[in-house]
């Protein structure tokens, strides 16, 4: 029996006793809670970089998805643009060589008045020479030089002397 109480004895002995239990239990509790903590602190981090790559790869597809958009409407607008160019340089080179046409065309037409005009205007002073000379042969038989139609006047509002078309 002296056994057996030694042997309880040492068992209560080696037993824990309740503020023992309570801290042992308080720090097994505290430790589980730190580390768990830690684990979910990590694996929120891992969450939010993997969601922050996540996003900026998103990011990165809808602002490149857009760049592109852009880019082939500009281009299709720069397309259509130099097809206008070249429609207008066409316009303009036909408008020019109309213009140049019509130019030419008033031009020739107006060397051609003023070649009539020339014309109407020689005939007109050799009528009225004409008829000058006319007019002095039946009033007086007699002519002086000074009446003299075929001479050069300068007072004279009728000469024989024809004006140069071409140096008008």
């Amino acid at each position: 029996m002296e056994k057996s109480l030694a042997f309880i004895t040492n068992q209560m002995k080696s037993k824990l006793k309740r503020e023992e239990i309570e801290t042992l239990i308080t720090n097994t509790i505290t430790s589980i809670i730190t580390e768990v903590e830690r684990r979910n602190e990590e694996h929120i981090n891992q969450m939010k970089n993997d969601l922050a790559k996540e996003l900026k790869l998103q990011m990165q597809q809808c602002v490149n998805k857009q760049v592109e958009e852009k880019t082939k409407d500009l281009t299709a607008h720069m397309k259509n643009l130099e097809f206008e160019k070249e429609s207008l340089k066409e316009t303009i080179t036909s408008l020019r060589a109309e213009c140049k046409q019509t130019i030419d065309n008033m031009s020739s037409q107006v060397n051609e008045n003023s070649r009539w005009c020339s014309e109407a205007i020689k005939r007109s002073n050799y009528n009225a020479q004409y008829s000058i000379k006319k007019v002095e042969n039946t009033k007086c038989p007699r002519r002086s030089s000074r009446d003299n139609p075929t001479t050069y006047n300068k007072g004279s509002k009728y000469t024989t002397r024809q004006r140069n078309p071409d140096s008008d």
